[in-house]
C-alpha cells in the first residue's frame, strides 16, 4: 500500500519504513524510508508537536 509520503528522488509513493530514531534534546524524531521504486533512502523528520498535527516537517 502506498504511504503519504513522496520520494524526494523519483517521486514515487511506494515505500518502506526502515527506521525511526527519537532525540529527546531537540524532540526530533528521524524516520527513514526506503523507495520501492528507485531503492534510495530518504528520512523525514518530526517534531513532538507537529506529529501531534499530523503535519510533516522536513523531508531530505
Amino acid at each position: 500500500m502506498p504511504s503519504t509520503f513522496e520520494c524526494p528522488h523519483c517521486k514515487s509513493r511506494y515505500n518502506n519504513w526502515i527506521s525511526s530514531v527519537y532525540n529527546s534534546e531537540t524532540q526530533i524524531d528521524l524516520t527513514t524510508y526506503q523507495c520501492k521504486q528507485c531503492l534510495n533512502f530518504f528520512e523525514i523528520a518530526w517534531s513532538t508537536e507537529d506529529k501531534a498535527e499530523g503535519e510533516q516537517v522536513l523531508e531530505m
